[in-house]
């Protein structure tokens, strides 16, 4: 993971908020996460420079979390009043057990390796209330590259069981061929 870190705590700031999430990503993601959210409690693993937990933080009381492994993508993340930015090590979430109604992550797993990826869908069943819902994209396919690692959709499956959590759907993405977005449940 220090490879990554160094990639995304070495970009510039002004480059941040330029490139990190194009508006129409931004959109796109935003409409295909919202309606699995709920509660009172709301995470997304790999908030990065904040563009969409702020989006969505604006339109929803509840308080979020945003958690990120890179300082640099924290400190220019957006303050708002219902966010708590929280940095962590890059493989676990720094929260508490059956804390979260509902979380999400996108643009994150297809950053991570497959230990590193599955890994995080333990802490997500850790923090996760019983009935707790959990929404996130990845890349499926075969080839790995740095920042571009791609994931069989059958090892989503088996790693979602493994870590204790029930898969509820997982669906082709209309827009992006090479995405997945997957839902789960505690």
């Amino acid at each position: 993971m220090s490879k990554e870190l160094k990639y995304w705590d070495g970009v510039p700031k002004d480059e941040i908020a330029d490139a990190a999430c194009a508006i129409d990503i931004l959109d796109h993601c935003m409409w295909k996460i919202e309606p699995y959210l709920g509660g009172e409690m709301i995470f997304e693993l790999g908030c990065g420079n904040g563009r969409l937990i702020s989006a969505l933080a604006k339109q929803y009381k509840g308080s979020f979390i945003g958690i990120d492994f890179s300082e640099n993508m924290l400190s220019i993340a957006p303050k708002v009043k219902n966010i708590t930015y929280v940095l962590n090590d890059g493989k676990s979430m720094p929260c508490g057990p059956d804390l979260f109604d509902s979380g999400y992550s996108m643009l994150v797993f297809q950053h991570v390796t497959e230990d590193v990826f599955s890994g995080y869908l333990k802490e997500v069943y850790r923090v996760l209330k019983p009935g707790g819902t959990f929404r996130f994209q990845f890349v499926h396919g075969t080839e790995n590259v740095f920042l571009a690692r791609n994931v069989n959709p059958q090892k989503v499956v088996d790693w979602v069981a493994y870590a204790g959590l029930q898969l509820i759907a997982m669906e082709q993405d209309e827009k992006f061929e090479t995405w997945k977005w997957v839902t789960c449940q505690k």
